[in-house]
């Protein structure tokens, strides 16, 4: 009884198993013929983006807001989740200056030390309460891409 408890092997079988027996290659062997080895592999793969920079990554199935989280932290946004999306000037009391955090309207700012450098800014309407707001290098390249992906995903 106290053996199912505590999950502890059955008093029959060795805890100490014989070493001198055991095939040298055999972890080897369980390691690539495991999911985790597809997965290793699959990982490695390069992966196609559409637009990069610091700030933002645009591939094939969504964008992704880098340092969107506090201290580290990714968010991906599938396209099909984007409602709509709209390019705005940035001001002083409107989050230029704002490294990360939220403002008064509820708009999230991914941590970006060169928004007070920027000019524009793109808020992203997600269907949830905080909407995302994005500061990438290139503003005019990402908007292309968001109006070819959003209309491909509609049509």
């Amino acid at each position: 009884m106290l053996e199912w408890v505590l999950d502890l092997p059955p008093p029959e079988t060795p805890t100490d198993p014989d070493t001198s027996s055991r095939d040298p290659r055999r972890p080897i062997r369980l390691l690539t013929d495991s999911w985790l080895w597809r997965v290793a592999i699959a990982r490695r793969r390069p992966r196609t983006w559409l637009y990069t920079d610091s700030v933002v990554s645009m591939g094939e199935a969504g964008l992704v807001i880098k340092r969107y989280y506090w201290p580290v932290g990714r968010k991906r946004i599938p396209y099909a989740e984007i409602r709509s999306f709209n390019a705005r000037p940035l001001r002083a009391w409107h989050g230029q200056y704002r490294v990360q955090g939220i403002d008064h309207l509820g708009r999230w700012y991914s941590r970006d030390r060169h928004r007070g450098e920027k000019e524009r800014a793109i808020d992203l309407t997600v269907g949830k309460l905080i909407r995302p707001v994005v500061t990438p290098d290139d503003i005019d390249a990402v908007l292309e891409i968001l109006e070819l992906e959003i209309t491909n995903d509609l049509g």
